[in-house]
């Protein structure tokens, strides 16, 4: 990849130079937590003030606790879910039922739900064209169910003359999509969870510096809670004084609410539309082992050319409208494709928190569930729901060899203790689990009986079934062997756990743990 500006530059002296950005970046954040704070303080200051209206106040959050809690009950939903709203409101009666309506009115927000409705329906009778230009059907065994689930039921287009490529780490995949951006004659699309001030956004910066200048359309969307304190703040205005049309989804702000928790997690990168990329990478020097965080950070991804990039196209435009407000013909941005026959079929999705499917969720149970010979996973997170714990389990009951790779280096400790908390039920059924011992395994990979795979970026965890958009592409034909190839070669470095293992062990403190991360794994 090439570097920026003069490589005599080393990073000592780039640091230097970003300091005073660094410094205003820290003072925005800053200033935000204290507003955050002093909010709450001045609650908690209403409420245990000692007066007659405290003592009033405080009995009216307990009874408005109490009826949430009841209510909760009753609204549909994955009973998990449910049940851990209600023991978290019942524990905390005095602040619980706030919060959860708190959480609800940022779930449910009127003027952001209809935009979304609008912009999905627009979005809609796009893939309905391409649909219609894609009358195709599959003779493989085991894929007319998740066909017609993706195309019937959720709407995307089922693709035949497509291409796509597995990068089996994080390194590879960046170099590729930073070789594929410096040939764009016409447009650059990234959305990333990530932004942050690293070597590599350097090199992407300027890299759209020259190609705007040249006249290529770039957009920019990132998520402004996942690049919370590392966003390149003062690199971003300058790009849109030169043109560049950058989206926040959903900026932080210092009001005290639950706006935010809904997040933009996709990874994707689309190049005049006859590219596509995505899978586990965001823009910072981690995924490229640029910098030791986790030890080392494994991660993958995907490139899709041919017709299917199109569907990737109608998703970005789409959360870039929904985002800026603006409107565009999505078709203006197809790319030219050959009519050829593509050695795989693929099926480009994108999931919602904003509606009632778990689109990412039901594509991974049906690849479970359709599994004979073997099911590998791939996941940095595994806080499973009732529904594919179950799913799990009862695939290996029934002789398929299933096999999960979690890391061994957790970025996250109290997640991971989570993750943990479910290898047990698991292996009990006969489920293999390996920790990935180098370091973080960060890829979002699950693969079947050298049939059909799905690479994309939701984790195995609520947070991506439930909260986040998400994105990926189911797939099957040839493809799916190579992946599998790639996991069995990753196992060759990591830990089998067993139950001599004291993770799993059924000691005092895993009894006594088990239930409280079990509690608390919905709402991570």
């Amino acid at each position: 990849m090439k570097r920026n500006g003069d490589n005599s530059i080393d990073r000592e002296t780039k640091n230097r130079l970003r300091f005073p950005h660094l410094r205003r970046l820290a003072r925005r954040r800053i200033v935000i937590i204290i507003m955050l704070l002093i909010q709450l303080a001045i609650l908690l200051l209403l409420l245990f003030d000692g007066t007659r209206k405290s003592q009033i106040a405080e009995r009216v959050l307990i009874v408005f606790s109490v009826i949430c809690a009841y209510f909760v009950m009753g609204t549909d939903g994955n009973s998990d879910y449910k049940l851990s709203w209600v023991m978290l409101i019942l524990s905390v009666k005095l602040f619980g039922g706030a919060f959860y309506l708190l959480f609800r009115l940022q779930s449910r927000e009127k003027p952001l739900r209809e935009r979304v409705n609008i912009k999905n329906q627009k979005a809609a009778g796009y893939l309905a064209d391409l649909s219609a230009a894609s009358e195709e059907k599959s003779n493989l065994p085991g894929a007319t169910a998740q066909i017609n689930y993706l195309t019937r039921s959720v709407g995307y287009p089922l693709y035949t003359d497509s291409d796509v490529a597995w990068f089996v780490t994080g390194e590879s995949l960046i170099e590729s999509i930073y070789s594929d951006m410096e040939k764009a004659e016409k447009y650059i699309f990234v959305e990333t969870f990530i932004l942050s001030v690293s070597d590599l956004w350097d090199e992407i910066f300027e890299l759209m510096k020259r190609k705007v200048a040249a006249g290529v359309d770039i957009r920019l969307i990132y998520d402004d809670i996942g690049s919370f304190l590392r966003l390149p703040t003062n690199d971003l205005e300058e790009l849109q004084k030169l043109g560049v049309k950058v989206a926040a989804y959903h900026p932080f702000n210092p009001v005290w609410s639950m706006l935010q928790n809904n997040r933009d997690h996709r990874k994707m990168v689309i190049i005049d539309g006859k590219t596509a990329y995505t899978g586990g990478v965001n823009i910072g020097d981690e995924y490229m082992n640029r910098i030791v965080r986790f030890g080392y950070w494994k991660d993958g991804g995907i490139k899709v050319t041919g017709r299917a990039v199109d569907s990737f196209t109608v998703m970005f435009l789409r959360m870039f409208e929904t985002i800026t407000g603006s409107d565009e013909d999505y078709s203006l941005f197809y790319g030219t494709h050959e009519k050829k026959e593509g050695k795989n079929l693929l099926i480009p999705y994108d999931d919602s928190p904003l509606d009632n499917e778990q689109v990412s969720e039901n594509v991974y149970l049906q690849i479970i569930n359709g599994a004979q010979k073997y099911l590998y996973i791939e996941t940095p997170y595994l806080i499973l729901d009732d529904i594919m714990l179950t799913a799990l389990q009862l695939s290996a009951k029934s002789g398929v060899d299933v096999r999960i790779l979690t890391p061994h280096i957790p970025d996250k400790k109290f997640t991971f203790r989570v993750t943990r908390s479910y290898y047990r039920p698991l292996m009990e059924a006969g489920v293999k689990i390996y920790e990935y011992t180098p370091g973080f395994n960060h890829a979002k990979v699950i693969v079947s009986d050298d049939l059909t795979a799905n690479v994309g970026t939701a984790n195995f965890d609520y947070r991506s079934f439930y909260l986040m958009y998400e994105c990926g592409v189911w797939m099957q034909g040839e493809i799916a062997a190579g992946i599998r190839r790639d996991f069995e070669k990753t196992l060759k470095e990591c830990e089998e756990i067993t139950f001599d293992s004291p993770i799993v062990k059924e000691n005092v403190r895993n009894l006594l743990l088990r239930p409280l991360y079990r509690l608390l794994a919905p709402l991570l």
